[in-house]
């Protein structure tokens, strides 16, 4: 049996492995990387070893290592070694407020409805008032399926004043504070220390440079395992390579049907979870843990080990298939090219001793590698449970794992509370065909239809904290986005997005997302951005930029910016730079105008120009109780306008008022006297500007 498995080693088997770790200097790391590519290319020269493949071989940046203090670091003073400091404006919270003027702080308003004429209820705009679900069926009665969103009334409560008397103030969400991105740490609560440049410590030379480094693959022998251990053993001793508990070093264990690793790698884990000696040999040595509770966790054995001793399962073969997954987080990863990735390994090279180095290899990673051999070979396994005794079959396991993925390793990961039970897992196959990076996404309950030639709907679901794009050619509907970012699909419709960044929504139609609820409670940038025509009916506290066209009909509380053609029915309280506006009714807004100002109606904002050139763009709209502000410092000066510099410090704006307002007066009303307005806050002199120029 020994040389049977020694002879499967040298011919069939396969390892690699990635060093994690760190060396002293930017020169000692070159150093490495060069010797080390030196080292296994002349060892894969020798014609005697033709089982080692140097082509793997790669170095990269880890940034999520922490190398140790060794003194060739001296804290910072200045920051107490955190790198930054808490930011003076805004207390540390990222947020400067200040009190509304609308609701003067109270945080309520009467309600004076313009939206509904105070009836307090609207047409209900998913059916237009009439009270049938405009995708509904026919009931027996001959009728249509009533309307889901106001069940058949006709009509909704008002979205902004909920029929009350009193409401909260619409401006600042019943807060009675405007909240503004705090702009001298740019809403991060925190300024980089300049002393150290924000890494809160000082060193006499070169910062330690951390790395991953991927070695060649090699077949399992004798010959090659003790070629690792005495490269790991140079690489501490004498090439100024560290380690501690924060490198992981991750050995790849390849298969000799590689058509079929998913069933090999699925039935070790399954008699891991039933062989206790086994699976604890492999988590520790000399007291060194081979497993990490958050890198390297051995849930999975545990919940397959649960699966099989608590058989209540009517099928248990079928929910062991169900266990494939490419899963990252796990002491044993069933990677997505086919190896087995034992993750846990950690500890043994720190301080570079030989004996552990050897123990490892020889004690460890080559009697598991033995152990694997054998099981593979294995067709069946008996287990005695509390119900009796079970046998579970391998090729059995195998079919369910073929059957319910034949194209994809990955998809077979897919299963319960990701989609409804009502999804057809044939489409979710076929998506996972056209789209491999499927199996990345964290679904909830959402339901998946073909619509087309490998074009994908989505509806009814939820996706949360994704971070990777999306293919373009899915559509979504009915969807709740929560925490995502980099959303890139063919379209939207009825969704509604929280805390998520949607980027190039391309469609042809614009009532293809006709009804996106843009309700997010944090201040986020690039909500929507890099989009061909984005339309909506109504949206509050959206982040848009890079939009082509933007059409809505109602919104408040927006930031816009880089956009052109906007076009908004109704909007209040909301920022728009260096973007084109042509038409639409702003209230309360602050423009910052670069661009186009082609028509539209302006009530009570406030409209920053760079130039005298500028006020032509004022003959294409109405303005209504607006200050208009022209930067002094490009010399432009106006009767029609207030002037003052838009772009100086709240300190130096307030210094430099007294002074520029009088000129003001002066000018336009040589008849008023004029007390200066000291030791206001900006707020404090919007507001007595616009109750001045109203008077």
């Amino acid at each position: 049996m020994i040389l049977y498995a020694e002879e499967r080693f040298l011919n069939e088997f396969t390892f690699g492995f990635e060093l994690e770790g760190w060396a002293d200097s930017e020169n000692d790391k070159y150093e490495f990387e060069s010797w080390a590519a030196e080292y296994f290319e002349e060892i894969a020269e020798d014609k005697k070893n033709v089982h080692i493949d140097i082509s793997s071989i790669v170095m990269k940046d880890d940034s999520s290592i922490q190398p140790d203090d060794d003194g060739y670091r001296d804290t910072c003073d200045s920051c107490g070694g955190d790198g930054y400091y808490s930011c003076e404006d805004c207390g540390g919270s990222g947020e400067v407020s200040f009190e509304c003027g609308i609701c003067q702080g109270n945080g309520y308003v009467i309600a004076d409805c313009e939206y509904c004429n105070d009836d307090g209820k609207v047409k209900c705009k998913k059916c237009n008032g009439t009270g049938e679900d405009p995708e509904g069926q026919l009931m027996l009665d001959g009728k249509v399926e009533p309307c889901h969103k106001c069940d058949g009334e006709e009509w909704v409560d008002c979205p902004i004043c909920d029929g009350e008397e009193w409401v909260d103030c619409p401006i600042c969400d019943g807060e009675g504070k405007i909240r503004e991105r705090c702009s001298t740490c740019d809403g991060e609560g925190r300024v980089g220390c300049e002393d150290c440049g924000g890494r809160g410590y000082f060193t006499d030379g070169d910062d330690p440079r951390t790395f991953e480094w991927a070695s060649p693959i090699m077949n399992i022998n004798y010959k090659n395992l003790s070629t690792v251990i005495n490269f790991l053993h140079q690489c501490m001793k004498n090439k100024n390579i560290n380690t501690n508990n924060s490198c992981g070093f991750h050995i790849h264990i390849g298969f000799p049907d590689k058509l079929n690793s998913h069933i090999d790698r699925l039935w070790i884990l399954i008699n891991l979870a039933i062989n206790k000696e086994m699976f604890e040999s492999i988590l520790k040595y000399k007291g060194m843990e081979f497993f990490n509770r958050t890198y390297a966790p051995i849930h999975e054995i545990q919940r397959i080990e649960s699966l099989i001793y608590k058989n209540n399962s009517d099928n248990l073969n079928k929910e062991l298939a169900e266990a494939v997954s490419s899963a990252k987080y796990n002491v044993l990863r069933q990677h997505p090219q086919g190896t087995l990735e034992w993750r846990g390994p950690r500890s043994f090279l720190n301080g570079g001793r030989i004996e552990n180095i050897k123990g490892f290899f020889l004690k460890v990673f080559y009697p598991f590698v033995k152990w694997i051999t054998k099981i593979v070979d294995e067709e069946s396994i008996t287990v005695n449970t509390d119900k009796g005794e079970i046998v579970l079959n391998k090729n059995e396991i195998n079919k369910y794992i073929t059957t319910q993925a034949k194209n994809s390793v990955g998809v077979r990961n897919i299963a319960s509370g990701k989609f409804d039970s009502s999804q057809n897992m044939d489409v979710v196959r076929k998506l996972a065909v056209h789209n491999k990076d499927i199996i990345k996404l964290k679904f909830k309950n959402m339901v998946i239809e073909e619509v087309g030639n490998n074009n994908f709907k989505f509806f009814n679901g939820e996706m949360q904290n994704n971070n990777e794009i999306i293919n373009e050619k899915l559509f979504f509907r009915n969807c709740s986005f929560i925490n995502n970012k980099h959303i890139d699909v063919a379209s939207i419709s009825n969704c509604s997005c929280s805390n998520s960044e949607m980027i190039k929504i391309h469609h042809s139609d614009d009532s293809l997302i006709s009804s996106i609820n843009l309700s997010i409670n944090e201040s986020i940038n690039d909500l929507i951005r890099d989009c061909d025509n984005v339309y909506i009916k109504e949206c509050s506290r959206g982040t848009f930029r890079y939009i082509e066209r933007l059409n809505i009909e109602r919104a408040y509380n927006l930031s816009i910016s880089d956009c052109k053609n906007i076009n908004i029915n109704y909007i209040d309280n909301t920022t728009i730079r260096n973007s084109s506006i042509y038409g639409g009714k702003y209230e309360s807004c602050k423009i910052d105008i670069t661009n186009k100002m082609l028509g539209g109606y302006y009530d009570n904002c406030e409209i920053i120009l760079y130039s005298s050139y500028d006020n032509k763009l004022f003959d294409h709209g109405t303005f209504h109780n607006c200050i208009y502000i022209i930067d002094i410092g490009r010399n432009s000066y106006s009767s029609k306008y207030i002037k003052f510099r838009a772009n100086m410090s709240p300190k130096k704006f307030v210094e430099n008022f007294n002074e520029l307002f009088e000129q003001y007066v002066k000018y336009n009303f040589p008849e008023t006297q004029y007390t200066p307005y000291n030791g206001k806050t900006i707020e404090d002199i919007r507001i007595y500007l616009k109750n001045f120029y109203n008077n």
